[in-house]
């Protein structure tokens, strides 16, 4: 298997499937889904969509755990050479295309585009979104469990472990963002700690 898709599912009814419809179709592809105890319609949506696609796998969690470690639940089956982390509320884009067929390098750099059309591209760490890790790179590091801001420690440590840096010119992934309602959102505006 060339690529996984973790993807952590927390109450994104209105945003699941279109998430799901932008993974391109190959069969060098996984898709891991992992519920984190939604309470709407998500896991419904997820097991309607994967019925008859035997390279998705859902994992369906009894208690809350957060993205973090609903991504390592993720990563511990993960058979992909690459590991691509994608929130339910995102998707991906064209670019992800050329993605799959150059990986190379421990982390892979990708642009990404904003909902007010905003596109960025960077090139260190400080400023740059590693989407796509090399799975034998990670080795046993591990999103911290019950963490918020669990993106940038993850991504601090990785680096930590001093890795080939591969920057691409693909746009891969929009951002679903400002999105009322998301973490980040709050986060942002102080409404939650």
């Amino acid at each position: 298997m060339k690529l996984t898709v973790i993807i952590p599912v927390y109450n994104t009814e209105k945003y699941i499937e279109r998430c799901l419809n932008s993974i391109p179709k190959r069969d060098d592809i996984e898709v891991i889904l992992i519920n984190d105890c939604s309470t709407d319609n998500s896991k419904k949506i997820i097991e309607k969509y994967i019925k008859d696609k035997p390279t998705y796998t859902l994992i369906d969690l009894k208690v809350n755990v957060g993205p973090g470690e609903a991504r390592n639940k993720g990563i511990d089956i993960a058979k992909g050479e690459y590991l691509y982390f994608l929130d339910s509320d995102d998707w991906l884009l064209e670019g992800a295309k050329s993605l799959l067929d150059n990986l190379k390098g421990d982390v892979i750099y990708v642009g990404f585009e904003f909902n007010d059309g905003k596109v960025l591209f960077k090139k260190d760490w400080k400023n740059g979104v590693i989407r796509c890790i090399r799975r034998e790179f990670l080795g046993d590091l591990r999103y911290p469990p019950k963490y918020r801001g669990e993106d940038v420690t993850f991504y601090h440590n990785v680096m930590k472990l001093k890795p080939v840096k591969n920057f691409t010119n693909y746009l891969v992934w929009h951002y679903n963002f400002p999105r009322e309602g998301s973490q980040t959102w709050k986060k942002r505006n102080n409404l939650i700690p």
